[in-house]
C-alpha cells in the first residue's frame, strides 16, 4: 500500500474535507456526465493510477450520498478492482446499495464477505447490523434474530442498540414466539421511551392487548414508573412529570402507599429540575406528613432557596441540623447556611457556619471548601489580619493543586491590603514564576503591577531562567526511532484518506490505529498530532497533551517545547475562527478560548441541556441568532458543522460584548450563565475589584468557568500573538461597576502580553 506521510499544520486543516462537503452538495444538482468531468480536475497534481483510484473513491460516495445507487454500485465496483487496499469500503457500500434497492441475497453477499474478510474494518459495526436487516428483509427470521442477537452481544453500547433490539423482537415474533416477543417489546418500551421507532412499537403492543392471551399484561404502574424513570434519565423532564401525574392520580386510593410515595417523591424531584418550585414544596410538604426524612427536609430547603425565599431556606436547613445530627443531609445543611449567608454579606454569620463545619467534620471532603470560605468571608468583611491566618493555614499548602494557588493569590492580596507590600509581592511572583500560564499568574501580574510597577512578567521569567532549575523533571530527548505506528495499517490509509479528502473516515481509522498502539511515545504523539489536526480533530492531541505528555507542559513555554502547548493550545479551525472575528470585531484568541472550554474542539458534543458544537449552542439561542443574521433554510442540526458553530458563537459573544461596554470579564460569565445573571452580580458588587469579583460568583460552574477561559486566553496570547495579532486588546478591568456600564467608569486596563 502507498504510505503518504506529509508535513501537515493546524493552517492546513479540514480544507479538503469541506470540498468534498461542498461536492456533494453540488452533485444534488448535477448531471452525472457534469459532475464526472469536473472530476477530471480533482487530483490534477496526483500521478496516473493513484488519480483514477482516487477520483474512482470519491465519485462513488458523492453518488452514494446523494443516493445514485445505479452510478455509486458501478464505481464501487470498479474500485473493487482498483483498490483492493480498500476493498472493504467497496463492499460495504455495495452491499448498502444492494439493501437499499432491495437486491437482497446480493446485499448479503457483499455483507457477509465484508465480515469474513475484513475482521478489523471501521465498517463491521455497521455490516452486523445490516445483515440483520437484510435476513428480515428476506423473511429468514431465524437468521435474522442470530445477526442481531451477535450485534447486541459485540456492541452493547453500539449506534443501533436500540434498533437493533427492537428488530429482534420482531423476529420473534414472526418465528412465532409471542411471548418472547411481547416481553422484549415491553422492555424496549420501558427502557426506549425516546428511540424513534416508539410510534411503530406501540402500535405492536396494542395489537398484543386485543389478544386474549395478553390483555391482563398492560403496563402496570411499577413499569409506567420505570418508563418515566427512563424519561427524567433523558431529561425529558416534561414527558416523565407527565406520566408520573398520571401514575399519582390513578394511584391514589391505592394500598401500596409505599409506591405511591415513591412516585410522589419523583414528582417533587422532576418539579425542582422543571423549577416549579412552588409545586415541588406542596408535593413535599405531604411526603412530610408521613414520612421524617432529613432528604424531604433538605429538598424543601433547596427549593426555597431556588425561589429566593432564602430566610425560609435556613430555617428549613436549620430543622435538619437539630432533627437529624449526624446525617449527611446535616452536614451539607451546615454548610449550605453558610454559603446563603456569604450570598448576603452577612459575614459574621457565614464565618460562624464555615468555622464550625470545619471543627465538626475535620476528615470531610468539604473541609478545605469550608476552610477556604472562612477567609474568604474575613477577606471580604475587611478583617485581612485574620483572613491571613486562614489563608495560610499549613494543612492547606501542602501541593501545588489550583486550591492552593489560590489560597497563595489570597494570602498575597491581603497582605497588599495590610500595606505588607513586599510579602505579598514575593508570593505573586512565585505563583507567576510556578504557575505562569495559570488564571492567579494573570491576576498576580496585575497586582504586581500595584505592587511594582517596574517589575515584569518578562524581567521575572529572566531572571528565574538565571537560576538553574531543582527539583523539576528534565524534558528528555527521544533518539529518532521508527514508531510502531508507522507500519499500522489504519494510521496508512488515514493518511490515503486525507489526500482524497474523506475526512470523516481518515477520523476512524486514525481513532483506531491509535487505539491499537499501546505505546504512548512522544515520537507517536509527533506523528498523530498532525494527522488528527489536518482532519479538524483537535480534541485528541489535546488530551494525550494534557494527559500522557502533560510533564512537557509543566515548563515555561520554549523552542523545544512549544509544540506541545500548540497540541494543548491548538489554532483550531482558525480559517473560520480568524473569519468571522473580523467580520464581528471580536478578539480571535477569546473565541478559541471559549471553544476550549465549552467543547474542547468536539464538534459533535452535546451537553445534557442539548447545547451543540465547539461553541455549545442551544436551540433557542441558535433560532434567535439565525432571525437576526437572515439565515434561510436554518436547521439546528448545521450547529453540528464547524462553521456555521463558530459563525453563531462569534455573533453571540459580540451581542454579549456590546451588552457589556466591550469587557470581556462579563462577557465570558454572560457566555455561561446568561447576561441576566451577570448584571443582576454586578448591581449587586458595585466597585468590586476585578478578581473579587469572579470569586464572588455564586455559581461554582461560572466562577470556575471564567477562571479557565481567562487562563486559555492568557496561554493562547503568550503563544500566537506575535504571529496572528487580531489588533484588539482585552479589556480585563481593575474595577466592576454598575449597571449602565460607562466606558469612563472603568480604568486601570492591562493586557497579557
Amino acid at each position: 500500500m502507498t504510505l503518504f506521510l506529509f508535513p501537515l499544520t493546524s493552517q492546513s486543516l479540514p480544507q479538503t474535507g469541506e470540498r468534498f462537503e461542498v461536492l456533494v452538495d453540488l452533485a444534488k444538482n448535477q448531471s452525472a456526465e457534469d459532475l464526472e468531468k469536473s472530476a477530471i480536475s480533482w487530483f490534477a497534481d496526483i500521478p496516473g493510477r493513484d488519480k483514477t483510484r482516487f477520483t474512482t473513491f470519491r465519485l462513488g460516495l458523492i453518488y452514494y450520498k446523494n443516493k445514485k445507487w445505479n452510478r455509486a454500485e458501478e464505481a464501487f465496483q470498479k474500485l473493487l478492482v482498483l483498490y483492493p487496499e480498500f476493498s472493504d469500503y467497496a463492499l460495504y457500500h455495495l452491499g448498502d446499495i444492494k439493501l437499499e434497492k432491495e437486491e437482497y441475497k446480493s446485499a448479503l453477499n457483499y455483507l457477509l464477505s465484508l465480515i469474513n474478510n475484513h475482521p478489523e474494518s471501521i465498517w463491521i459495526e455497521e455490516a452486523y447490523f445490516k445483515i440483520g436487516r437484510t435476513y428480515l428483509a428476506l423473511r429468514e427470521f431465524e437468521k435474522g434474530k442470530e445477526a442481531f442477537d451477535k450485534y447486541l452481544v459485540n456492541y452493547p453500547s453500539g449506534i443501533f442498540r436500540q434498533l437493533a433490539a427492537y428488530k429482534h423482537a420482531v423476529c420473534l415474533e414472526e418465528l412465532k414466539e409471542p411471548r418472547r416477543a411481547f416481553y422484549e417489546y415491553q422492555s424496549i418500551w420501558i427502557k426506549y421511551p425516546n428511540a424513534e421507532f416508539v410510534g411503530e412499537l406501540n402500535d405492536r403492543l396494542e395489537r398484543f392487548y386485543t389478544y386474549p392471551d395478553f390483555q391482563n399484561s398492560i403496563p402496570s404502574p411499577h413499569q409506567r414508573f420505570a418508563r418515566a424513570m427512563a424519561f427524567f434519565r433523558d431529561r425529558h423532564f416534561s414527558r416523565a412529570l407527565t406520566e408520573l401525574l398520571a401514575i399519582e392520580k390513578e394511584q391514589a386510593d391505592s394500598s401500596d402507599r409505599e409506591f405511591l410515595d415513591r412516585v410522589k417523591l419523583q414528582i417533587a424531584k422532576t418539579q425542582m429540575r422543571l423549577r416549579d418550585y412552588e409545586q415541588a414544596i406542596e408535593t413535599l410538604m405531604d411526603l412530610k406528613t408521613r414520612h421524617r426524612n432529613s432528604n424531604i427536609f433538605a429538598m424543601i430547603a433547596r427549593s426555597y432557596d431556588g425561589m429566593g425565599k432564602v430566610d425560609e431556606a435556613i430555617d428549613w436547613y436549620s430543622q435538619i441540623i437539630s432533627i437529624f445530627p449526624g446525617s449527611g443531609e446535616s452536614r451539607i445543611a451546615l454548610f449550605n447556611i453558610g454559603t446563603i449567608h456569604l450570598r448576603r454579606a452577612e459575614y459574621d454569620k457565614a464565618i460562624q457556619y464555615f468555622r464550625n463545619f470545619s471543627k465538626t467534620y475535620r476528615h470531610d471532603s468539604s473541609r478545605q471548601n469550608a476552610y477556604w470560605l472562612q477567609g474568604w468571608s474575613l477577606f471580604l468583611k475587611g478583617d485581612y489580619e485574620k483572613s491571613l491566618d486562614v489563608f495560610r493555614d499549613s494543612s492547606l499548602g501542602k501541593d501545588s493543586s489550583e486550591e492552593t494557588v489560590m489560597m497563595k493569590y489570597w494570602q498575597a492580596k491581603a497582605l497588599f491590603k495590610l500595606g505588607r507590600s513586599e510579602e505579598s509581592r514575593q508570593i505573586v511572583e512565585s505563583i507567576i514564576i510556578n504557575r505562569p500560564l495559570s488564571y492567579y499568574a494573570l491576576i498576580s501580574e496585575h497586582l504586581l503591577k500595584r505592587i511594582s510597577p517596574e517589575r515584569t512578567l518578562a524581567s521575572i521569567m529572566a531572571e528565574k531562567e538565571s537560576v538553574p532549575e531543582t527539583g523539576t523533571t528534565v524534558f528528555k530527548r527521544e533518539e529518532p526511532r521508527i514508531d510502531p505506528l508507522l507500519t499500522n495499517r489504519n494510521y496508512q490509509r488515514a493518511g490515503t484518506l486525507i489526500r482524497i479528502g474523506l475526512i470523516e473516515y481518515a477520523n476512524e481509522e486514525l481513532k483506531i490505529a491509535d487505539k491499537n498502539t499501546r505505546d504512548k511515545s512522544i515520537q507517536m504523539l509527533k506523528l498523530l498530532a498532525p494527522m488528527y489536526q489536518t482532519i479538524g480533530n483537535y480534541y485528541r492531541p489535546l488530551y494525550l497533551a494534557v494527559t500522557t505528555f502533560s510533564p512537557q507542559l509543566s515548563f515555561p513555554v520554549t523552542d523545544e517545547n512549544r509544540k506541545w502547548w500548540e497540541y494543548a493550545y491548538p489554532l483550531a479551525f482558525w480559517d473560520d475562527v480568524n473569519e468571522f472575528s473580523k467580520k464581528y470585531g471580536v478578539d480571535p484568541f477569546l473565541i478559541l478560548s471559549l471553544m476550549r472550554a465549552e467543547s474542547h474542539f468536539q464538534t459533535d458534543v452535546v451537553s445534557p441541556t442539548g447545547a451543540v458544537g465547539l461553541m455549545q449552542i442551544m436551540p433557542m439561542t441558535a433560532t434567535h441568532i439565525a432571525l437576526k443574521l437572515k439565515s434561510k433554510d436554518f436547521n439546528f442540526e448545521d450547529m453540528r458543522r464547524p462553521r456555521s458553530n463558530i459563525q453563531f458563537g462569534t455573533w453571540y459573544v459580540k451581542h454579549l460584548l456590546q451588552q457589556f461596554d466591550n469587557h470581556q470579564v462579563l462577557a465570558i460569565p454572560s457566555y455561561n450563565a446568561g447576561p441576566h445573571r451577570v448584571k443582576a452580580w454586578i448591581r449587586e458588587r458595585e466597585g468590586l475589584e476585578l478578581d473579587e469579583f469572579v470569586e464572588k460568583i455564586p455559581y461554582p460552574e461560572t466562577r470556575n468557568y471564567i477562571k479557565r477561559v481567562l487562563q486559555n486566553y492568557w496561554t493562547y496570547r503568550l503563544l500566537y500573538k506575535k504571529t496572528f495579532d487580531s489588533g484588539i486588546e482585552p479589556q480585563i478591568t481593575y474595577k466592576v461597576q454598575g449597571d449602565p456600564l460607562p466606558s469612563e467608569e472603568w480604568s486601570k486596563t492591562f493586557t497579557v502580553d
